[in-house]
């Protein structure tokens, strides 16, 4: 076996099920992290960010929008728990521009609390990638 596997879960539906890697780009607290085969065994904190699956040679590469969450690495397989994801193929770039701007005008408002506050700085950086990701992804097919 030249790959390993990989999940993409959230707790809403599976992203993907047993994809064949060669490599894999995790977005994390601490930065980005490259995973290879026989990677060592590794549990750490998810970012907002690209998730980015390379197949190899035969299979496709996959990126995904991830949110906070868990990356659990074992020998052959790694699971991703996401609280928010998209795969790039399937984002509606004109909703993520409406939230967008939903949550630029939710930032405006004065009478934020804290936690007001970080969740629509959140959804403006999650509304970003998606974005960045959806209009990457359709520049790949057209």
């Amino acid at each position: 076996m030249a790959h390993f596997s990989v999940d993409v879960l959230t707790p809403y539906k599976v992203l993907a099920k047993n994809l064949p890697a060669d490599s894999l780009l995790v977005p994390t607290s601490s930065g980005e992290i490259n995973i290879l085969r026989d990677h060592t065994h590794l549990v750490t904190k998810l970012d907002i960010g690209p998730l980015t699956i390379f197949g190899g040679p035969d299979e496709p590469d996959r990126s995904f929008v991830v949110t906070e969450g868990i990356c659990k690495v074992m020998k052959h397989k790694v699971v991703i728990l996401t609280q928010v994801g998209n795969e790039a193929s399937n984002i509606d770039v004109d909703r993520a521009m409406a939230s967008l701007t939903n949550a630029q005008n939710l930032l405006k408002t004065e009478s934020l609390s804290p936690y007001e506050f970080e969740e629509a700085t959140q959804k403006v950086e999650r509304a970003r990638l998606r974005i960045h990701l959806g209009e990457t992804y359709k520049g790949k097919i057209q």
